[in-house]
């Protein structure tokens, strides 16, 4: 799996994203819109080449500072979430 570009576990009831997950090399889109995700773990920061991440319909509540560590990203979905407030560093 380490040559995987996509990811696409949209429509589940996914709760929890494995560390794993922001470790693969090649990853650059990953869409987990529509599940059961509370948080994104500061972990996030592992994945160097992701360029867009859909999290779109979860229950997210804040993002992590690690975020803005990801200088390929260019599209960041978050729409309909619970989240409040963004960090300043975004």
């Amino acid at each position: 799996m380490e040559n995987l570009v996509q990811v696409l576990a949209f429509r589940n009831k996914i709760s929890k994203i494995s560390p794993k997950l922001w470790q693969l090399q090649s990853l650059a889109f990953v869409d987990l819109s529509n599940n059961e995700l509370r948080e994104i773990t500061e972990d996030i920061n592992s994945a160097q080449m992701i360029a867009e991440i859909n999290f779109s319909s979860n229950k997210i509540e804040r993002l992590p500072k690690q975020i803005n560590l990801l200088t390929r990203l260019e599209v960041l979905n978050l729409s309909k979430n619970k989240i409040h407030t963004l960090p300043l560093d975004v």
